[in-house]
């Protein structure tokens, strides 16, 4: 699977448009992780559809704001098992070699009282799903103080966000090509934050043991695409 995860900041306009449809073509993409997506689900599925991508799972935006999105397109398929403003979470079946495993598409909270709410509901979900387990998207948390050149210090939350995603196992997908996602486009008074991450726990580790995770330039948007590339060990299950 190669996995295109990127805060788009809207699809309302041509440019960006042509920007996805670019990274869809030079990355190979088959699955879509977008988030700020920012138009209603029938322009999402005319954008979407030329370009291949004929199951969408869409969290419309409230007013203008957010709006979140899982597409993909060829043999895998995915059954979406929760969903709010904020995550995605679905079941992946990559085909009767693979084991299923679950992916979490998220888009963090700004709100202190809602960044404490969502961050710990993961715990929920833990004590559910026992299987392989991946989380994508933007975090909108700075949690190191390595992570961050400019602008306010270290989010005061940032130490609950990472407490609640060691609680259940998660361990960081290290991304090449740069070691922030986010800058806030001035040429004074520049801002670089990673707040766009990938995280898994050792099961899905397991069964993914090659996979890579890239940042790309920044294009039309001001967070930096993730590219996530697998390579899935065979696992046989008996029927």
């Amino acid at each position: 699977m190669n996995a295109l995860c990127w805060n788009c900041r809207g699809l309302g306009n041509a440019p960006a448009i042509r920007e996805l449809r670019a990274l869809c073509k030079s990355s190979k993409v088959d699955c879509l992780m977008l988030q700020e997506t920012k138009v209603d689900t029938f322009a999402l599925n005319r954008i979407l559809r030329p370009m291949g991508f004929l199951s969408v799972i869409h969290v419309p935006p409230v007013g203008s704001a957010g709006g979140l999105c899982i597409a993909w397109r060829g043999e895998m398929d995915l059954e979406p098992i929760f969903m709010t403003k904020n995550v995605i979470s679905c079941i992946v079946y990559n085909g009767f070699m693979c084991l299923p495993w679950l992916v979490s598409v998220v888009y963090g909270p700004h709100n202190r009282a809602a960044k404490i709410d969502f961050w710990g509901s993961f715990e929920k979900v833990a004590s559910r799903f026992s299987g392989p387990w991946l989380i994508m998207g933007g975090f909108n948390a700075v949690v190191h103080s390595s992570e961050r050149v400019g602008g306010r210090t270290v989010d005061p939350l940032a130490e609950r966000v990472m407490n609640a995603l060691d609680d259940i196992g998660m361990i960081e997908l290290i991304a090449y090509g740069g070691d922030f996602s986010w800058y806030n486009g001035r040429s004074r008074e520049v801002i670089f934050w990673k707040i766009d991450h990938g995280m898994a726990n050792l099961d899905w580790w397991d069964l993914f043991p090659n996979a890579t995770l890239s940042f790309l330039p920044e294009t039309t948007s001001d967070h930096k695409p993730l590219v996530l590339r697998t390579s899935p060990r065979e696992v046989f299950i008996p029927r």
